[in-house]
């Protein structure tokens, strides 16, 4: 099976969006996500390089609405993740961190629910946008493949990456890769 993606978050519609929306980094809002775009394909075959241990699906109820997020899809995503992959190390985490605020948050929320919780180990954390800037829609793919890569070339700290993701709107993911 092969997995594309591919997002262009710098087009003019979708600057205008995100200036309007205060989430776009410039002098009136210095903490606003970096916007970038990327693109990736995956293989997801049997006898790669790295093995799926475990993926997971949620909704974030609150996202999209006034009410204030609770982290409750993606400490739902991550929990069911973590459990079915018997993870008790706490593993690399690639994330969807761009930096805004309420993604922070919510990341803070659920992995302290969760991997934050697992005792052996040192916190690594990783985002692209760091590196690339926020790459919306193939921020996922992105990260599974950057995932892949380290586990497959050794330069990952941990034998296993978390990977999540979290939608504008209500999705969440999670999926635990291993050597």
């Amino acid at each position: 099976m092969v997995v594309l993606a591919v997002d262009s978050l710098i087009r003019p519609a979708a600057l205008r969006l995100r200036d309007a929306a205060g989430r776009l980094r410039h002098e009136r809002h210095p903490k606003a996500p970096h916007v970038g775009e990327g693109a990736a394909a995956l293989v997801v075959a049997p006898g790669g390089t790295c093995r799926i241990l475990a993926s997971s699906l949620a909704d974030e109820p609150t996202a999209g609405t006034d009410q204030p997020n609770q982290a409750s899809g993606l400490t739902n995503a991550l929990r069911t993740a973590q459990l079915a992959a018997l993870l008790d190390h706490r593993p690399l985490c690639i994330g969807d961190l761009d930096g805004d605020r309420y993604r922070a948050t919510e990341w803070a929320m659920a992995q302290m629910r969760t991997v934050g919780a697992l005792t052996h180990g040192e916190a690594y954390d990783w985002t692209s946008a760091d590196l690339i800037g926020d790459t919306g829609a193939a921020s996922g793919a992105i990260h599974l493949a950057w995932a892949a890569d380290a586990l497959a070339r050794g330069y990952a700290p941990e034998p296993r990456a978390l990977v999540w993701g979290a939608s504008d709107l209500q999705p969440r993911a999670c999926v635990i890769l291993g050597a």
